[in-house]
């Protein structure tokens, strides 16, 4: 214990130590009474210093780290987010100045190879009731789908007619099931099939779909009892609400393989697309059609854009799913105790 003269300051080294009695007890009431500076005082003054000192060089290690490891991803994403835009508008300035120019129909004329898609002769299920076939289906058609395992119906909607072309001859995979039920394809066109002794669903190219697979209809699958190889006239290529489209009771995604992406990279990249619909169509009417142009055959200027950017669109779209994770995660520790560091007097924020 120390004692402080005529009894007016009392300390004690324990309390010394504490962080909420650092300071030294003075008898006001007495006139005399006069703190002296002892080594006490200096003790707390040296415990402070350190501490501040403590907590100074914690929030330059963790300004480190932020300056290391936080700005450089946050830059990457946002530069890499600038040159997808800056690629994607420039590309549609050429699309306006050159549409007439001998290149860019060489173009158009290359993309059908990738577009190629259902027989027009084809029909689906309307809402409403009886059938219609695929070469006069209307945007804003109701339609009827089928969910991804084949359970469920649901009410679906055309959207939009990317590709027309209702003279051009090319070969089709017929599928014929054991059933009688029979749809024709493009080769590149997805469908689905779930292979013999397996109940998981599978989204592959009808070119490779052989006698082992079996094709899905409303609430169960059927065998292929025959698959034929032949020259068709006309094939139209319709997108819906739901990215599946059922012709003649058959399930089947409304993408082609030709882009090298998964259906749910393609459904996610027309993700915009269905939301202008939807927004467009509640502001104005049922009736009306935003994506309505004068062009009656062949490929729909939109899906000119996305085939021309087809590379850095998917690219945006493949990162987007890990992009979300980092920021989930970015997120999660930005919310944590760790971010957080409170220090007497003083409050200081930052990034771990």
């Amino acid at each position: 214990m120390v004692y402080a003269p005529r009894k007016n300051v009392f300390v004690s080294r324990p309390q010394l130590k504490s962080k909420h009695k650092k300071r030294t007890h003075v008898n006001l009431y007495s006139p005399s009474s006069k703190p002296s500076i002892s080594n006490q005082t200096k003790f707390s003054s040296d415990a402070f210093d350190n501490n501040l000192k403590q907590n100074t060089t914690t929030i330059k290690q963790k300004l480190v780290l932020t300056r290391v490891i936080m700005l450089p991803m946050i830059s990457i994403f946002v530069l890499l987010a600038i040159a997808i835009l800056a690629y994607g508008i420039t590309s549609v300035f050429i699309h306006q100045t050159d549409a007439t120019s001998t290149g860019m129909i060489r173009l158009i004329v290359n993309f059908r190879n990738f577009t190629r898609c259902y027989f027009g002769e084809d029909y689906v299920n309307l809402v409403d009731g009886g059938q219609r076939a695929i070469k006069n289906l209307l945007v804003g058609d109701r339609i009827w789908t089928l969910s991804s395992d084949g359970r469920h119906l649901i009410d679906d909607e055309i959207i939009l007619m990317l590709h027309a072309e209702p003279k051009t001859i090319i070969p089709f995979y017929t599928f014929i099931t054991q059933e009688g039920h029979s749809i024709s394809l493009s080769g590149s066109h997805n469908i689905l099939v779930v292979a013999n002794r397996e109940e998981k669903t599978q989204i592959i190219r009808a070119s490779k779909v052989t006698l082992n697979h079996r094709l899905i209809i409303a609430s169960r699958t059927v065998g292929l009892k025959k698959i034929e190889y032949s020259q068709r006239t006309g094939f139209y290529s319709p997108l819906t609400r739901t990215s599946y489209l059922l012709v003649n009771n058959i399930s089947t995604s409304v993408f082609v393989d030709s882009f090298h992406a998964t259906h749910d990279t393609l459904h996610r990249v027309f993700a915009p697309i269905r939301m202008y619909y939807y927004i467009t169509r509640w502001f104005y009417s049922d009736s009306y059609n935003p994506f309505e142009t004068n062009i009656k055959e062949g490929l729909h200027p939109l899906a000119v854009f996305i085939l021309k950017n087809d590379i850095p669109i998917r690219l945006f779209f493949i990162i987007l799913p890990h992009l979300q994770r980092s920021m989930f995660i970015f997120i999660a520790l930005y919310l944590s105790r760790q971010l957080f560091f409170y220090g007497k007097n003083h409050f200081y924020f930052y990034f771990y």
